[in-house]
């Protein structure tokens, strides 16, 4: 904690929060510009190279995702927020395998409630913990009913800011 320590002041210095946002289409471009113009510490995969070139004018690292069993390396640590932006949701499983073997402090996945449940059932088939599937917000977002990519953007970084806040020792 930031101030006076036994006569010594003390000054705590946390990383950016990193945003890791895997998809493709509008949805993940204005999660992105929005989380770049908040200053995050962004990286994006995609399988769609029109979502990349779109992306390609901000000056962030992006990776083209050539299949769901794709071998990659994901930059999760204690201030990452995994998003999962996709709406054919066969490129999920491994991310969220990974994403949930990591310790960064949020997952959240796209889709509608019963997306949700058969993303869990999916993954509780395969020896995940109701505990890890816990991990996972989905709908993803503080507006569960956000449609547009917009205010669906603004929903999912309010979100990650929130805990991100309530996250210990800050």
């Amino acid at each position: 904690m930031t101030g006076w320590h036994d006569g010594v002041f003390m000054r705590r210095f946390a990383p950016r929060t990193r945003a890791l946002l895997i998809g493709r289409g509008q949805e993940l471009e204005a999660t992105a510009r929005t989380a770049h113009a908040a200053g995050l510490d962004l990286h994006v995969g995609s399988p769609s190279s029109e979502s990349l070139a779109v992306l390609a004018s901000l000056p962030i690292p992006t990776i083209a995702l050539t299949s769901p069993e794709q071998n990659w390396s994901l930059p999760i640590d204690r201030w990452t927020a995994t998003v999962l932006l996709f709406h054919d949701h066969d490129w999920e499983f491994r991310v969220l395998q990974k994403a949930l073997a990591a310790d960064g402090f949020y997952i959240g996945a796209l889709g509608s409630p019963k997306t949700h449940r058969q993303r869990r059932e999916k993954l509780l088939a395969h020896g995940v913990t109701e505990a890890d599937l816990n991990r996972i917000k989905g709908p993803v977002g503080l507006i569960s009913p956000a449609r547009d990519p917009g205010t669906l953007a603004i929903s999912i970084l309010a979100e990650i800011a929130q805990e991100r806040a309530l996250l210990p020792g800050l």
